[in-house]
C-alpha cells in the first residue's frame, strides 16, 4: 500500500531550542511513540543556520491514519507536554512515498514553491555545484494549492551560514535525542 510523508515543523518560543533541556528528551518521546503507533521510521532535522525549529518526517498510510494518532489520548498528552514550549505547529501531509532509505539523509533541502517562487534559482545557486542524489516534488493533500514541496539531496553537505532564500531551508538530521 502507498504511503504519504509527514513534514512538519515545530517552531519553539523563545529562548529555547532543540538541545535545551527537557526538549531532546520530549522530542525522543514523541519520536517513541509515534513510531509505534504508525509502525514507520521518524527523523528530526533542524535548520543549519537556526535550531529553534525541529523539523520531522516521517511516514503514514494515510492522512486519516494520522488524524488518528493526532486524537490519541498518547498524542494529546506529549501535546500538554509540549505547551510551555512550542510557539506553533504547521504540518503537511504530503502526496509523496515515505521511503526511510531516502529520509536516513544527514542532510536535506526543503523548498515550498508556489506561483510568487516558481522558475527561481535553485538551492545549490551562488554555492560549488552539488549533484542531485535524489529530489521528491508533491502537493500538500489537504492543501492542493499551496503550491509544491521539494525535498532533495545533495552529494555534498552544506556549511552554516549558507546562504539560501526564505523558501528554501537546509535541514540536518538530528540523531537520537536521548
Amino acid at each position: 500500500m502507498p504511503s504519504i510523508t509527514e513534514f512538519a515543523a515545530i517552531k519553539l518560543k523563545a529562548p529555547y531550542t532543540v538541545y535545551t533541556d527537557p526538549l531532546p528528551n520530549l522530542l525522543e518521546l514523541v519520536r517513541k511513540r509515534q513510531s509505534n503507533w504508525s509502525s514507520y521510521e521518524f527523523y528530526y532535522f533542524t535548520d543549519i543556520n537556526d535550531d529553534t525549529t525541529a523539523y520531522l518526517i516521517t511516514g503514514w498510510d494515510s492522512v486519516p491514519a494520522h488524524h488518528e494518532w493526532i486524537k490519541s489520548d498518547g498524542n494529546q498528552e506529549l501535546l500538554q507536554l509540549f505547551e510551555p514550549y512550542m510557539e506553533s505547529v504547521s504540518l503537511r501531509h504530503l502526496d509523496m512515498t515515505f521511503d526511510q532509505d531516502i529520509f536516513q539523509a544527514k542532510e536535506i533541502v526543503y523548498e515550498h514553491e508556489n506561483e510568487k517562487t516558481m522558475g527561481k534559482e535553485g538551492p545549490e545557486s551562488g554555492s560549488p555545484r552539488r549533484e542531485v542524489v535524489w529530489t521528491g516534488r508533491a502537493i500538500d493533500l489537504e492543501d492542493p494549492d499551496s503550491g509544491y514541496h521539494h525535498l532533495t539531496i545533495f552529494s555534498r553537505a552544506w556549511e552554516e551560514g549558507s546562504e539560501v532564500n526564505k523558501n528554501r531551508i537546509i535541514l540536518k538530521r538530528l540523531d537520537r535525542m536521548e
